[in-house]
């Protein structure tokens, strides 16, 4: 349903950035932490670009996204401020085995 542009609105949680092509042309994000298992903590860079990429895809019903936040203060301008940075290098990569 998401692929083919049936579904208005679609609530997720950060998972939302693990890679998943979806026709979204707009990205909310609700609140700038998270909890990764042990504490509540800021959403790193990396983890903006990822939520906030899924808005928007090439080639897709909506090419250019867009990218909003709900909380007041200078989340915004944190949004705009990650978004627009340039992307960390990948200096070494591990390959995992699973079984």
């Amino acid at each position: 349903m998401l692929t083919r542009g049936s579904t208005d609105v679609l609530v997720a949680t950060d998972a939302v950035g693990m890679g998943l092509n979806l026709t979204i042309q707009r990205v909310i994000f609700s609140s700038m932490t998270k909890f990764d298992g042990r504490t509540r903590r800021p959403l790193t860079r990396s983890e903006i670009k990822q939520i906030g990429g899924r808005a928007g895809r090439f080639g897709s019903k909506y090419p250019r996204g867009e990218v909003a936040v709900m909380r007041r203060g200078g989340a915004l301008r944190r949004i705009t401020k990650e978004l627009a940075s340039a992307t960390q290098k990948v200096r070494a990569a591990v390959r995992a085995v699973v079984c």
